[in-house]
């Protein structure tokens, strides 16, 4: 179990990040005087109660199923006695997967990293719902996964719906679509859904390496209709997209065969369906990943 954060004093250093559900700061006990980070909650009322406390108790969870993992920092303890949740994890000097060294050797490396970490999750349980680069720590040629407020695991009753659009699976985005005031069944997932998120990066970080100013996305936005904001002040979209089915000039062949195993609609025939003979051995045995170190 994880212990609650009692008779300990943290002072803020500075601001690391802020998310639809509170920050993260570089603190300092001020005892010990160990570096940690802190993730805090906005302050609740009876609006945000029953989200942000489920996204909380979910994030901890998560951490707490990986500790001690390669995966994930270490959370050492937490406290949920308002009017801010907050829990206290290592801090990582490192900032998120896009800035990624561009290279291919960087590129593929943080790649494969990220993919034995998706792995992991799933080993134990874990469903993230939430894979995008901002939730990813790039350092020294490590990474580690930061933020779990969306994560479910098959036991979980209906869930919150959140994530961010252009990461989304096509499963997630149609219930994204609908009235985000709603709770939707955990039973729409499956680890498939996670590859499908894991594919929308592959898929740009491999684009970057052309070089040519361009930004490349496994789509294309063909509408945008605005809808109600979910947890920002900010307007947000809901973008109609045509999947992308031509190669770019120039993107790599090995990228673009292993990109579309990520990127299929039908999640029953998509990477981690248990309808898919394919495994993470077959994945890292692919000659995407083989070469990763030869450059």
């Amino acid at each position: 179990m994880i212990p609650y954060c009692q008779h300990e004093e943290y002072e803020a250093i500075e601001k690391l990040g802020e998310g639809g559900f509170g920050s993260v700061y570089k603190v300092i006990n001020v005892r010990t005087r160990r570096i940690y980070a802190m993730k805090t909650t906005t302050a609740l009322n009876k609006e945000n109660l029953d989200s942000i406390s489920q996204s909380f108790y979910r994030d901890v969870r998560a951490l707490h199923m990986m500790n001690d993992t390669f995966v994930t920092p270490n959370i050492y303890c937490f406290n949920n006695e308002g009017p801010r949740y907050y829990f206290i994890m290592d801090y990582i000097p490192g900032k998120s997967l896009k800035h990624v060294p561009n290279t291919l050797v960087n590129v593929r490396n943080a790649l494969s990293k990220l993919a034995m970490s998706i792995n992991e999750l799933h080993q134990r349980g874990l469903i993230w719902l939430d894979v995008k680069m901002d939730n990813i720590i790039y350092y020294e040629g490590n990474i580690k996964i930061v933020d779990f407020g969306f994560s479910v695991t098959k036991d979980d009753g209906p869930s919150i719906i959140g994530g961010t659009v252009m990461y989304l699976s096509p499963e997630h985005l149609k219930y994204f679509r609908m009235d985000r005031k709603k709770l939707m069944p955990t039973s729409v997932f499956d680890e498939s859904s996670d590859w499908f998120s894991y594919g929308v990066i592959f898929y740009i970080l491999n684009g970057r390496l052309l070089n040519n100013g361009k930004r490349y996305y496994p789509y294309e936005v063909i509408d945008e209709t605005s809808i109600e904001p979910l947890y920002t002040k900010d307007e947000d979209y809901i973008k109609v997209y045509r999947w992308i089915q031509t190669k770019p000039e120039g993107y790599d062949n090995d990228a673009w065969n292993l990109s579309r195993i990520f990127l299929f609609q039908d999640k029953r025939i998509r990477f981690g369906s248990k309808l898919v003979p394919y495994n993470i051995y077959d994945l890292l045995n692919h000659p995407y990943f083989k070469l990763r170190n030869k450059y």
